[in-house]
């Protein structure tokens, strides 16, 4: 089934949809090999041809499989704007993430989060600091826009220096970036520090938290800025379905804010999300043993993968997020297309430490072919 789907053209396809779109509903519910330790199946569609993709942060295993039974559930519903399920959406995303329905926005994904509110801060005609590196789409955006940065380097642990970030606050700065866990890094903060950084941000300054990886996070110290919201009008904390619920491709997020700024992002919106990914969200945000599962083995893979680099006394940080940031000892581009030439994709280079590298988390079987390529490189 799924060969023929790859060959079809697109009339071909359109015109078979009735029985093509029930058979790839189909395939993440086809019988998949057992993982041993690992209790979740891969969710992602059989066909896997192309190189190993461990480059964009994705989620290994697919998405829930309840949200493939939503699909045809309210097929009505896709030839139409969102409707009620819009609203329903927003207030289950608001309960999960221990907010106020007035204070989340659903967005088109988390880059449009990150992109309004890169047009709020340069409408501020104000300045943004921002660790470096960083997941920079805010910053980058921003000075398109004619924003300037304050870029402040990371630690030589490769952790966010708040106290250089503190320092670099004056009259001239409207907003300041922070990513929790980190990215590419995959480091977090403390909630003590960070609460500690908030208080200290003054309060006529923006202050971003972005959470894309808040779920992936395992760290006893760890904890969401949502419940502080009320504490910090200043702040906005973005969330995403891309990362630990695998819906990467439906491009739904959520701004998380008191009601004014919550309502200046809504104003500058300048896209809506579609019928489709709305209900993929619910259903998604309703399997929450999945998360559980996919979460949990996802996190063994990385601690999987960590301690195979410290065996080979390859430098690395400990990560919290779905992916793993360590020293490659070359140039990243030489080492990225020795890895490429291998049928891998590992991540881009993050400047300025462009001896370093980041990869996702894949599958088991995957991550086990990085490590058997790793060695038959390197070893």
């Amino acid at each position: 089934m799924t060969t023929e789907r790859t060959s079809m053209d697109r009339r071909t396809w359109l015109q078979t949809t009735g029985t093509g779109l029930l058979g790839a509903m189909a395939l993440p519910f086809l019988p998949q090999p057992a993982l041993g330790t690992h209790p979740v199946p891969t969710l992602t569609p059989a066909a896997t041809e192309g190189p190993i993709r461990m480059h964009l942060n994705e989620n290994p295993f697919g998405c829930s499989p309840l949200v493939y039974e939503r699909f045809m559930q309210y097929r009505d519903e896709y030839s139409q704007y969102p409707g009620p399920a819009f609203t329903q959406l927003r207030d289950l995303a608001a309960k999960t993430y221990g907010a106020r329905p007035e204070q989340c926005v659903v967005m088109n994904g988390s880059i449009e989060v990150l992109k309004t509110a890169g047009l709020l801060a340069q409408r501020t005609g104000k300045q943004i600091v921002s660790p470096q590196p960083t997941y920079d789409n805010l910053m980058v955006f921003a000075q398109y826009l004619g924003a300037e940065i304050r870029y402040i380097p990371l630690k030589k642990d490769m952790q966010i220096d708040l106290k250089a970030m503190l320092a670099a606050i004056d009259d001239q700065v409207g907003m300041v970036f922070l990513c929790n866990p980190g990215n590419p890094t995959g480091m977090h903060l403390s909630h003590d520090e960070l609460l500690a950084f908030a208080e200290q941000v003054p309060k006529e300054v923006i202050l971003f938290v972005d959470e894309a990886y808040a779920e992936l996070a395992d760290a006893p110290d760890f904890k969401s800025m949502t419940p502080w919201l009320e504490q910090f009008p200043n702040m906005i904390i973005s969330r995403t379905m891309s990362k630990a619920y695998g819906l990467s491709g439906f491009r739904i997020g959520f701004a998380l804010a008191n009601e004014p700024m919550a309502t200046q992002l809504n104003q500058l919106r300048t896209t809506y999300v579609t019928a489709i990914g709305v209900r993929a969200a619910i259903a998604a945000f309703e399997d929450t043993t999945w998360l559980e599962q996919a979460t949990k083995a996802t996190i063994a893979e990385r601690r999987r993968v960590i301690t195979f680099l410290r065996d080979r006394k390859i430098d690395v940080v400990d990560s919290q997020a779905n992916c793993v940031w360590y020293k490659t000892g070359m140039e990243a581009n030489a080492y990225k297309k020795k890895f490429e030439e291998a049928g891998i994709i590992v991540g881009r280079p993050f400047p300025p430490h462009f001896d370093w590298c980041r990869i996702s988390i894949a599958s088991p079987d995957h991550m086990t072919t990085f490590m058997n390529t790793y060695d038959r490189l390197f070893g």
